[in-house]
């Protein structure tokens, strides 16, 4: 399950003309123009998003209600593959591709390794490994960041920081910034981006700059630092790994996060039903794509699936966090 900044196809109340062939008909054709022009990745699987609506538009057209609409368009958009893509028909939000991720993490081995293991907020927990090694497990960037905040200012006298956001899907990128801020000692660019511009020849704005500077009168942490990843890092926390990558001079350990970013923007549809889609490409500053490649590791450490108690990810970081 993926905590992301999720984009959703949110269905109005209900009125007259929505359900109406007429109506259908209409969004059909609104949807087509939204995922030539304003969809950010609709050509990184090489769907023939024309072929795919007409293969549906029998369904789409008889559909009586925008519930129904939602779900026959929910199965055509799945075909994407993007985790950023929902659909709520007034029932509920439903994410429309939510593939199976084994995650390379283990709370009870964690809880192994670091016997002070304190939880200080619902998604943020802090100890201390042999060595003297600070840990810091964050699970989401939503909800109270600031203990995370708090218990790295208490680790400064520690020789090394270990965080763990192997199992941090996502959420807000501003909470992500409180975090990699403590590791800065100057500003650094940490991503590249471009958004959907249709004007413009290539479809896309020039690439700009997403920097990050340090926060104002703090001390950043001076030691060692490793960040642990792994394929259920997605979204919101990428964005963090890159920060930690390029601007805290983190060292990744674990294995290729998923890759996926968002950046959601509103299409109202003709029956009622508003349709968001991302508008903008991630890139690291090297030019490297997010988007269905993720971030690979510096040090590759492959996860063993038995359930043994062992972690082979936050083990190799010890050893490389020792003094």
């Amino acid at each position: 399950m993926f905590t992301t900044m999720v984009l959703t196809l949110a269905v109005a109340s209900a009125s007259p003309a929505q359900g109406s062939q007429d109506a259908n008909r209409a969004a059909i054709g609104q949807i087509r123009d939204a995922l030539d022009e304003r969809y950010a990745h609709a050509d990184r699987l090489a769907i023939d998003w024309d072929a795919e609506l007409d293969a549906t538009t029998p369904d789409l057209l008889s559909a009586s209600s925008p519930a129904a609409f939602a779900t026959v368009l929910g199965g055509v958009l799945s075909k994407a593959e993007d985790v950023h893509i929902a659909i709520d028909s007034g029932q509920g939000r439903r994410q429309v591709y939510n593939p199976e991720v084994k995650p390379n993490f283990s709370m009870d081995a964690v809880r192994e390794r670091v016997a002070d293991l304190d939880q200080r907020s619902r998604n943020v927990w802090a100890g201390t490994l042999e060595g003297d090694v600070g840990y810091l497990l964050i699970t989401s960037w939503s909800g109270d960041i600031e203990p995370a905040v708090g218990a790295i200012e208490a680790m400064h006298d520690k020789p090394a920081i270990i965080i763990d956001v192997r199992p941090n899907g996502g959420g807000d990128d501003s909470l992500a910034e409180l975090v990699a801020r403590c590791f800065f000692e100057r500003e650094h660019v940490v991503e590249l981006v471009e958004l959907v511009d249709p004007s413009s020849p290539t479809g896309f704005s020039r690439r700009h700059e997403r920097a990050l500077a340090p926060e104002k009168n703090a001390e950043p942490y001076r030691g060692k630092v490793l960040t642990l990843i792994g394929p259920v890092c997605c979204s919101s926390n990428e964005t963090f790994i890159h920060m930690m990558r390029h601007g805290a001079g983190s060292t990744l350990v674990g294995e290729t996060t998923f890759g996926a970013s968002a950046n959601a923007r509103p299409h109202e549809l003709a029956n009622g039903v508003t349709l968001y889609l991302p508008s903008w490409r991630v890139y690291a500053p090297d030019g490297s794509a997010l988007e269905g490649v993720g971030i690979k590791p510096d040090i590759a450490v492959k996860w063993d699936d038995t359930d043994n108690g062992q972690d082979p990810v936050l083990d190799r970081a010890i050893e490389i966090a020792r003094p």
